[in-house]
């Protein structure tokens, strides 16, 4: 018989969990003040950096191979006509694959194939990051 005084209902051993509650909550406290010093590191940086930044951030999802995958997925799920004004590659548009909630907001969804348009670059530039249109 299990002795419930130093093990729970599970058969775990209480000082087994009172040290990973310990270590796990150690972890926590690791990542967050790591998030704290990243956070108070781009406070620090000028809006010229800040951009620097970001723009450095953009340019390693756009080249990252999940995102080129995915990218491909949904020209082939949508097709290469825009979904906003009809234009093809026949017609001499360059095909772009749009986040319908941007990246920048929504983070969580940069690789979600839902949350994907194929837009013509007029299109696309004219929608922007501002805009969170729906062509499909």
């Amino acid at each position: 018989m299990i002795n419930n005084k130093t093990h729970n209902g599970a058969g775990v051993a209480k000082k087994d969990i009172e040290e990973y509650k310990r270590t796990n909550g150690e972890i926590v406290k690791s990542l967050k003040k790591t998030k704290k010093k990243k956070k108070e590191k781009l406070k620090k940086l000028s809006n010229n950096e800040l951009s620097t930044h970001f723009r450095a951030q953009s340019e390693s999802f756009l080249t990252s191979y999940e995102w080129r995958k995915l990218r491909l997925e949904a020209l082939l799920k949508h097709g290469r006509r825009c979904q906003c004004c009809g234009a093809t590659p026949a017609t001499g548009a360059v095909m772009n694959v749009d986040h319908i909630k941007p990246r920048k907001l929504f983070p969580k969804l940069a690789l979600d194939l839902n949350n994907l348009q194929v837009l013509c670059g007029e299109c696309n530039h004219g929608k922007g990051n501002w805009n969170q249109t729906d062509f499909r």
